[in-house]
């Protein structure tokens, strides 16, 4: 809140240089002597965000009231010509967002590209603002404004613009991140930019085409979430599936003092974005088409995920072991790639007494720094991988952290749950094979992956048909690098796959009345201001409508025809005499629940089985 940026020595633990900002330029006072005394004009400004430049020479800095900055990252000072109008008139700062009414203009997130040409902001009206360096020069001439650019600008020397190109706003929910993707070896000279949203989608922006007259162009707007919402997102150029490691090209040298682009060659043609949503998954998904190639299940020790970042190695710059996190509950972690689902890969501790703001990781991957919101604490954490590796070895190998994650919590393999899955297993086989056969059987260890959406629904799973795409996807393309595609899957891996997929937590009677809420809206015949008025919330008690049930089902999420969901309410409601297979015209939610999908809440169902047992 107070407005004021330090840089620290990391080693000597001091502060080097600060710099306090304002609302309004400062003006000096009449009748002193020059460069003793200035009056402050304006009030403080609240920092919302920072980013390094690449090479480290420049800083940006992003404030509450919707403006941002570019510095010099040594001296904090305005770098060369932030902004340049007609009238030759040089301004310290951009407007981004500006707030109306009732709005926000917070710049929530910024960033750099690798090459040092492009800066984009994020704000919390969930637009994307992007900026591009240029390089001109003009006769000398008196110049109003501050800053070295002006100096520069008066003397006739080469000066450097950062033009606002254009705005975008391709998301409605709050955007989690930006990512700058540098040019790969396929298309060496493109600079990819993407936004992701909590509206659970993934936007790509054409830096190329867009223009300041024609402003920002969207390639494309990809649904990367179903149900859940994305909560962080990172990339990195060796993020992979199984932790190899890639080759690459040896990348040429940056000029920091000129911040100038390097050569576009060490990023690998296939590279992933990280994501974690607020079911507790961590994704892996194909940057370029945002494809999800692989579901892994996250901490859930600590809350959902918030932040993510890439821990660097020093020893080899194509390579990434170790991403640190940040928690909801004031929790700050490592994990050890690659993602499995093995909960041995996580660590976590409480950080701050409070929620974290930001974390950040030093350059040789040595520090973690964790910003607090209310305490108004950094703490700087030595990170020690030897830890985490000793931790995940003594966790077990191949099948063993997974065993003790299944419903009966067997970790020897001898559980019923294990059991009644391996039935399934092999009897999916014979299934495969025909059930009718007369000839011998052949019983392997792998079943074909069209068989796994039927597994798993006989385990009582039953995902979606996205989620089923999202499974069957992450084992035919497993072995992609290799130039293979895989058309079966182990036991092992089903086990594995089975507790990266299925929820965490299961579904209580709110969630399933919150779901029914929109059958209200959707009931036909009902005015457009009654339908985008705020609903109530749904009680066990309300009636809900066939007719409603029927538009909510047909129009959202997965859709279904009429004669889909008839066919459904006939085997749902096949033993009901009274009904005889026909869904009722009208019904309260603790009805549906219960009557209908046939399902009761856990107190009962733990209720019912302790008095059986006595």
């Amino acid at each position: 809140m107070s407005g004021l940026l330090q840089l620290w020595d990391c080693s000597a633990k001091g502060v080097l240089i600060s710099r306090q900002f304002h609302a309004a330029s400062t003006e000096k006072e009449t009748n002193i002597p020059p460069g003793k005394v200035t009056k402050i004009v304006g009030e403080r400004l609240k920092i919302e965000s920072l980013a390094y430049s690449h090479c480290g020479g420049l800083l940006v800095v992003g404030f509450a009231n919707g403006t941002l900055r570019v510095l010099e990252a040594q001296t904090l000072q305005d770098a060369d010509g932030q902004r340049s109008v007609e009238g030759d008139v040089m301004c310290p700062y951009f407007t981004v967002a500006t707030a109306a009414a009732g709005t926000d203009a917070r710049v929530t997130h910024v960033a750099f590209s690798r090459c040092g040409t492009f800066l984009a902001a994020a704000d919390a009206q969930h637009a994307v603002t992007v900026f591009k360096k240029e390089m001109r020069s003009k006769p000398r001439r008196d110049v109003e404004g501050i800053g070295r650019a002006v100096e520069k600008l008066a003397g006739g020397d080469l000066y450097a613009v950062w033009v606002q190109v254009g705005k975008c706003r391709a998301h409605y929910k709050e955007i989690i991140s930006l990512i700058f993707i540098p040019p790969t070896a396929i298309d060496p000279n493109k600079t990819r930019l993407l936004s992701i949203s909590k509206d659970r989608h993934a936007a790509e922006y054409d830096l190329e085409a867009s223009t300041v007259t024609g402003g920002i162009k969207l390639i494309s707007l990809r649904r990367i979430e179903q149900t859940a919402q994305p909560m962080a997102a990172t990339w990195h150029p060796y993020l992979q599936l199984s932790g190899a490691v890639p080759t690459s090209t040896q990348e040429k040298p940056l000029d920091t003092e000129n911040d100038a682009e390097e050569t576009p060659d060490p990023t690998p043609t296939n590279t992933f974005l990280l994501t974690s949503n607020s079911e507790y998954k961590i994704r892996l998904h194909n940057s370029d088409t945002q494809l999800c190639r692989k579901t892994a299940l996250g901490p859930t020790f600590c809350g959902m995920l918030k932040s993510l970042v890439v821990v660097p190695d020093p020893t080899n710059e194509q390579s990434c072991s170790y991403v640190a996190y940040s928690s909801e509950e004031k929790v700050a972690g490592l994990a050890k790639l690659p993602f499995d689902g093995n909960p041995h890969r996580f660590t976590g501790l409480i950080a701050h007494p409070c929620s974290i703001s930001k974390i950040a990781v030093t350059f040789d991957g040595a520090f973690l720094l964790t910003a607090g919101y209310q305490d108004a604490t950094v703490h700087m954490w030595s990170i020690n991988a030897a830890a985490l590796d000793a931790q995940v070895a003594m966790g077990g190998k191949d099948l063993e952290p997974f065993l003790d994650m299944l419903e009966d919590g067997q970790d020897s393999g001898s559980g019923s749950f294990y059991k009644e899955m391996e039935d399934y297993f092999y009897y999916a086989q014979l299934r495969s094979q025909g059930e009718d056969a007369a000839t011998a059987r052949l019983i392997q260890d792998m079943v074909e992956i069209t068989e796994i959406p039927s597994i798993m629904q006989a385990i009582g799973f039953y995902p979606s048909e996205n989620e089923i795409q999202n499974m069957i996807n992450e084992v035919k393309y497993s072995s992609l690098a290799d130039a293979e595609l895989v058309d079966s899957i182990s036991f092992p891996e089903l086990i594995k796959l089975y507790i990266n997929h299925k929820p965490v937590f299961d579904y209580s009677e709110r969630d399933l009345l919150q779901a029914l809420e929109g059958a209200i809206k959707c009931q036909p015949g009902l005015s457009e201001e009654i339908k985008h008025s705020t609903l109530d919330t749904l009680g066990p008690d309300d009636v809900i409508t066939k007719k409603g049930l029927y538009s909510l089902l047909q129009q959202y999420g997965e859709s279904m025809t009429k004669d889909e969901l008839e066919v459904s309410f006939k085997a749902l409601l096949s033993g009901d005499t009274v009904r005889n297979g026909e869904a009722p015209e009208e019904f309260t939610g603790r009805e549906f629940i219960e009557e209908v999908m046939g399902l009761q809440s856990t107190a009962v169902t733990v209720a019912a089985a302790a008095v059986e047992k006595h």
